[in-house]
């Protein structure tokens, strides 16, 4: 899945239609989007898994424990074969995060 919808997508009138989010790194590749936490994460990359400190840039170190930050990048795009209509957008990512 590449991309995340609007909440109420579907379902009410005042939402845009035939867009989604597409969440891409810093260098431009489109994250696929986890859609579920069953299974394993043997998928990797394209079931949604990605290593934590890709484009990571390590901060400041406070009692042994470094911060990092992370840019992703959201953007608006017509969906494949989908006709647009204009509306509002309201849509929230999850980060998961599973220490193996």
């Amino acid at each position: 899945m590449s991309y995340l919808l609007s909440d109420g997508y579907g379902t009410d009138p005042l939402v845009a239609s035939g867009v989604g989010i597409q969440i891409s790194r810093p260098n431009g590749t489109v994250l696929n989007l986890l859609s579920t936490l069953s299974g394993s994460v043997l998928g990797g990359n394209n079931a949604g898994w990605y290593p934590v400190l890709d484009d990571a840039t390590p901060g400041a170190v406070v009692s042994g424990v470094t911060t990092y930050t992370k840019t992703v990048n959201a953007t608006l795009k017509a969906l494949p074969g989908k006709t647009v209509t204009a509306g509002k957008v309201t849509a929230t990512a999850q980060v998961i995060i599973q220490v193996q």
